[in-house]
């Protein structure tokens, strides 16, 4: 009997496009965001869901209601999907953070497993509660379809985690708004990475490419 994961990135917020290190900061979506919400919303029906859960963060929750669609199902808000917490950092904008941190920030691209922010996380972190959250999801439903509605860390660190990867996470890359990214569980609860940060469903123009607010 093999349990299905669909771990789905929220759509474009207001902290991304303003280039802000959101975290924990519960912000709206955008208007691109709302659209993306359409396509995801056309594309996710026609995929098996039985189960939804979502990060208690509002960007997380209107997109698992675009994972639902016209289904009769609940969402389940679980809070340890939600995204990492960045501490002091939390809501500035990454033209402050590089001239205020500029070592930290160096460090941030290049080494991020080893950051913890002050009165936030680390990346271990992040990743050891996600995987717990996603093995309780797994063995209270087996053999269900389950989307999950979550952030851009605990998706590239629990698919890390998956494959064994170095932890300079160079080799995951982060998911897109609105990518999905597929997880099979075998009877023991062993889960195999079938496909990660799938966004076809997005046209170019509706493509947030959010690595740039790092530079």
């Amino acid at each position: 009997m093999t349990t299905t994961v669909y771990l789905v990135r929220h759509c474009e917020s207001l902290g991304n496009i303003g280039n802000r290190m959101q975290g924990r900061t519960d912000c709206d979506i955008s208007e691109n965001g709302a659209r993306q919400l359409e396509n995801l919303r056309r594309r996710m029906a026609d995929i098996p869901v039985d189960v939804i859960c979502s990060s208690p963060l509002l960007r997380a929750y209107k997109t698992a209601q675009a994972i639902r669609g016209d289904r009769d199902l609940p969402i389940h808000v679980v809070e340890d999907l939600q995204e990492m917490s960045f501490g002091d950092w939390e809501d500035h904008d990454w033209a402050t953070l590089n001239a205020t941190y500029p070592e930290e920030t160096g460090k941030w691209r290049t080494a991020p497993y080893e950051m913890h922010f002050q009165n936030g996380e680390t990346f271990e972190m992040v990743e050891q509660r996600t995987a717990a959250a996603i093995e309780r999801i797994v063995a209270q439903n087996p053999g269900k379809h389950i989307a999950i509605a979550t952030h851009a860390t605990p998706i590239r660190v629990y698919a890390r985690r998956v494959l064994n990867a170095d932890y300079d996470l160079q080799t995951v890359d982060w998911a897109r708004n609105t990518s999905i990214s597929t997880f099979t569980f075998d009877e023991a609860g062993t889960p195999t990475l079938v496909s990660y940060g799938d966004f076809e469903h997005q046209p170019e123009e509706l493509i947030y490419h959010f690595n740039e607010i790092k530079k």
